[in-house]
């Protein structure tokens, strides 16, 4: 049984060498997590490619792999909260998801992103606006809360069609579940959980008594073939989007500013070319890999895989990190290069439970980026970047402040 250092600062700012010692112990080990447990982890690019895609053997429904719960949050959520979480695409298999991801697909087909870039580029300039005269008046800004952070807020709701009188509330609940590493921790977010709950519901309502603009009503009247979303899947479907998209974008936006301050050399190159922006965020997330851990899958049968015996019900996960270092697939993999060609990563994740939003992410970070700099071309961090404190959060690289300052 491994046990790898998952949580300290140190892992976090610098995870490379314990994604090598994973690696090297083999493609598939018995390991030992915070929250999970006792896990099965794929290490290599090739076994969590694989993992990931096979989807008849790893399984989100307990159900299916002989278990009543799921381990971690979900097992100790009260039953009327449970459902944010408990009944949308990303936690069925088989039939159910291809159901709920195709009515899903079918609404964001309606939202193009292409179309959002001016959208994208105004709300990135609206909070740019606030900031402007603190930082050449000489103040410290810290760019996570008062950009990275409220930007995908911003967005997502703007997808949605929630009103913009309403940002700040759920903002505020929002923000509770960004740091949950504890039985404890989880605790402490159930207040929000329901007020969010309870927001949504109503939002739910309102659209279904008057359409609106946006993706919330969308789903709302969305049919294909005589299938509708139930009132349990809306909420679902609306608090990962509002939630989740918003989180992730959050990470990547931060974690970009972070690698290019300590990467002078490709971060004038982006600067001189924006039309690098698209790869560059791309290598941020192979390199940087801000989702570090897939969510974890249940085994629904037992198996050989790379000479290790699995069993039905045991916990598998894909570790993101260490097969985006996978030396076998990338060429020099602990070197960040914005050039990087092709660069068929697994930080949004594969098979059919890719991350829907992927697009829409990769399009905001690189427009968050270019409008900052264009705004603020002197912009530096007001302390060395390897004094940037990460946060100890399973399963993501993400820091806790990212003061800045005019030069």
């Amino acid at each position: 049984m491994y046990k790898f250092d998952l949580l300290s600062s140190e892992y976090k700012q610098t995870p490379f060498p314990t994604w090598q010692m994973m690696r090297e112990a083999g493609p598939v080990i018995r390991a030992k997590i915070p929250l999970v447990g006792k896990v099965w982890m794929f290490t290599s690019y090739e076994a969590a490619s694989n993992m990931l895609r096979d989807h008849e053997t790893f399984v989100r429904n307990p159900a299916k792999a002989g278990r009543k719960y799921v381990a971690g949050f979900l097992a100790v959520m009260p039953r009327r909260v449970r459902v944010l979480a408990n009944d949308n695409m990303m936690t069925h298999d088989g039939e159910k998801h291809r159901r709920l991801r195709s009515l899903v697909d079918q609404a964001f087909q309606l939202q193009s992103v292409e179309a959002m870039r001016e959208q994208l580029t105004a709300l990135s300039n609206g909070l740019l606006d606030k900031i402007e005269k603190r930082l050449r008046s000489g103040e410290t800004v810290d760019l996570l809360e008062e950009f990275a952070r409220p930007l995908p807020l911003y967005v997502i709701s703007e997808l949605l069609g929630l009103p913009k009188t309403d940002r700040e509330s759920f903002h505020g609940w929002g923000n509770r579940l960004s740091n949950v590493n504890s039985i404890t921790g989880i605790l402490r977010v159930f207040p929000g959980l329901w007020k969010i709950r309870n927001y949504l519901c109503k939002q739910i309502e309102n659209c279904r008594n008057e359409p609106r603009e946006g993706l919330l009503s969308t789903l709302v009247h969305l049919e294909q073939d005589g299938d509708r979303l139930n009132n349990d899947e809306l909420l679902a479907m609306a608090f990962l989007l509002l939630v989740a998209g918003h989180e992730t974008t959050v990470h990547l936006i931060t974690t970009s500013l972070v690698t290019l301050f300590q990467h002078q050399e490709q971060f004038e190159k982006l600067r001189a070319n924006w039309d690098l922006a698209n790869s560059a965020v791309e290598e941020v997330m192979r390199y940087v890999s801000p989702a570090e851990i897939a969510k974890p899958r249940m085994l629904s049968c037992d198996k050989i895989i790379h000479e290790q015996s699995l069993h039905r019900g045991e916990y598998a996960v894909a570790m993101l990190g260490a097969a985006n270092h996978d030396p076998a697939m990338f060429e020099n993999p602990d070197v960040f290069n914005i050039e990087r060609s092709p660069s068929p990563h697994l930080g949004f994740g594969t098979g059919i439970h890719v991350c829907q939003g992927m697009k829409l992410a990769n399009a905001e970070t690189g427009i968050a980026l270019k409008t900052l700099f264009d705004r603020f071309p002197n912009l530096q961090l007001k302390i060395p970047a390897d004094k940037i404190e990460w946060s100890r959060r399973i399963g993501f690289r993400s820091i806790t402040r990212l003061p800045v300052k005019l030069g």
